[in-house]
């Protein structure tokens, strides 16, 4: 009897240890609480607030990929709209090669002696119709030492600008012939435009 008299008087709290029991318990309770019912939700809303986040920026970046492609696409319309004009005062394949074949008769025609005529980039003339050109659109030029007449060279020059397809006259020298009095030597540099897309004139 005495025994469970000591056992209840040692089991008796004073109030002091009964409150700190109480707020042990309830700090047990609230840090279960917020393990268990917080803290998951905690996660949730900061995974939404980062994936937010992240759907921004990435809308952000489509806005910018999709101006880019605008910007573009408007300049590749320009480009097209270029070429295709550009593409009216070009040769083809087949019209370059005939304009090459014409030059010779062009300046016989306008009396002149041709004295040399070399075509550049070391391309042989039947390479015209042939060539699987790399580039669709390519430029061309022919070499030229003539001797005749001014009048002739005249001709030869009204001829080369009378053809509707564009032709750039560049490093035309002229230069008085002793041997011949009232002749000229001329070397000129012919140049045309081949588009190798465009349908045979």
């Amino acid at each position: 009897m005495q025994i469970d008299r000591h056992i209840q008087k040692r089991c008796k709290l004073t109030q002091g240890q009964e409150n700190a029991l109480f707020g042990a318990l309830l700090l047990v309770g609230l840090l279960a609480a917020y393990a268990w019912v917080l803290s998951p939700h905690l996660a949730f809303l900061r995974a939404s607030h980062q994936y937010g986040r992240a759907m921004h920026m990435r809308l952000n970046a489509s806005e910018t990929v999709n101006d880019d492609l605008a910007c573009q696409r408007e300049t590749l319309q320009t480009l097209r709209a270029e070429r295709a004009a550009f593409s009216d005062l070009a040769f083809s394949a087949e019209g370059a090669k005939k304009f090459h074949n014409d030059l010779q008769t062009w300046c016989g025609e306008a009396g002149l002696d041709v004295m040399s005529l070399g075509y550049g980039n070391d391309e042989s003339l039947a390479a015209y119709g042939a060539r699987q050109a790399s580039s669709a659109m390519v430029f061309r030029s022919a070499t030229m030492t003539l001797h005749g007449a001014y009048g002739g060279m005249v001709a030869l020059l009204e001829t080369l600008q009378s053809r509707p397809q564009k032709i750039w006259v560049a490093g035309f020298q002229m230069t008085t012939l002793p041997s011949k009095p009232g002749w000229l030597a001329c070397d000129m540099t012919v140049s045309i435009c081949v588009d190798y897309e465009k349908e045979n004139e």
